[in-house]
């Protein structure tokens, strides 16, 4: 937010020599490093999106702190979990660590539990993508807050960002909650006709999309057969998403 940062940036990435190294880590997109004057040292900086860790990935971190139960089987617990949860690192590792202290290492025991929460999720999403039962109205999940331990590190962060959102760019906020009726990607028009019949204009509609892209609280998902373009929103986003959705509809 501090316009004197971009300043010292580019005087950075003009010096002819530097033997130093910058490692910026964001929640939301640096606007500054769009404009024009970043374009001439390109060669100098490197723009990585971090997304949820893959298959591999989860098992590797499955395996590293001792969980081995049944992660070549792609329908046991573990495997579930990272798929519900989009490998989402932290998530993952939350619920890893209450396994650990909390069941004793026993995913068994964490998944008679909790089990129907990630099963729920699953159907939904079984249905978004064989049966087109993209609309999910009346999902209610709670992939952010089954447990304490995640309403306390996962769902609180997710939901500071929301708050954030919600004052400062009240329509981006309110697309990402209308949004959620979605449980898959679906045509970004889809997502804009929300705001459309509310009277915002094409430019505003456009606008709060792409604040949402500048946070990362939507995905992109390609272009269709239609060509059209594709956005959905990552499974914890939807689930915070749905309980504010809730909220607007109740203070109408």
């Amino acid at each position: 937010t501090d316009p004197e940062w971009a300043t010292f940036f580019i005087q950075l990435l003009a010096e002819p020599n530097c033997s130093s190294c910058f490692i910026l880590t964001s929640q939301e997109l640096p606007t500054q490093f769009d404009k024009a004057e970043f374009d001439r040292y390109k060669n100098h900086w490197f723009c990585q999106i971090l997304k949820g860790l893959e298959i591999q990935d989860q098992i590797v971190l499955f395996r590293n702190v001792k969980l081995n139960y049944q992660l070549d089987i792609p329908d046991s617990p573990l495997r579930l979990i990272g798929q519900v949860y989009d490998g989402h690192p932290l998530a993952l590792r939350v619920i890893v660590g209450d396994i650990k202290q909390n069941y004793k290492g026993k995913v068994e025991a964490y998944w008679k539990e909790n089990g129907y929460y990630i099963e729920n999720v699953k159907k939904d999403l079984d249905a978004a993508r064989q049966l087109c039962a993209t609309d999910g109205y009346d999902d209610r999940w709670s992939l952010d807050s089954y447990t304490r331990t995640l309403r306390r590190r996962v769902k609180e962060r997710i939901e500071r960002t929301l708050d954030r959102l919600k004052c400062d760019l009240p329509d981006a906020y309110l697309l990402l909650c209308v949004s959620s009726i979605y449980r898959c990607e679906v045509q970004e028009s889809w997502w804009l006709t929300h705001l459309e019949y509310r009277g915002y204009s094409k430019q505003r509609q456009q606008d709060s999309i792409q604040a949402l892209r500048d946070r990362y609280l939507v995905e992109d998902g390609g272009i269709d057969d239609e060509d059209e373009r594709l956005v959905g929103q990552h499974n914890l986003i939807r689930s915070v998403a749905i309980s504010h959705r809730l909220n607007l509809s109740k203070s109408k």
